[in-house]
């Protein structure tokens, strides 16, 4: 995982946490209710749990932005650990 990134000349954002999936891929779009089989998460849970203190499968991390700026389509993105 990288702990920074700087995205063009001046945008550098932080690692923050990690992110876990929301329960909105379990509702039901035609009756907006929740899904009787529990999935995806059912499923997701069985190896995307690497953060035990979270309430469900990991999907992303989650950055804070340490210098603000413009990001252009086409900038380069850097990482460090």
């Amino acid at each position: 995982m990288f702990l920074y990134y700087r995205i063009g000349d001046t945008v550098i954002l932080h690692y923050a946490k990690p992110c876990h999936r929301c329960i909105v891929t379990q509702v039901d779009p035609h009756t907006g209710k929740l899904m009787a089989n529990g999935e995806p998460m059912r499923t997701l849970k069985t190896y995307r749990m690497i953060e035990p203190t979270l309430d469900g499968p990991i999907f992303a991390n989650q950055y804070g932005v340490d210098i603000c700026g413009t990001v252009n389509v086409g900038d380069e993105v850097y990482a460090e650990i």
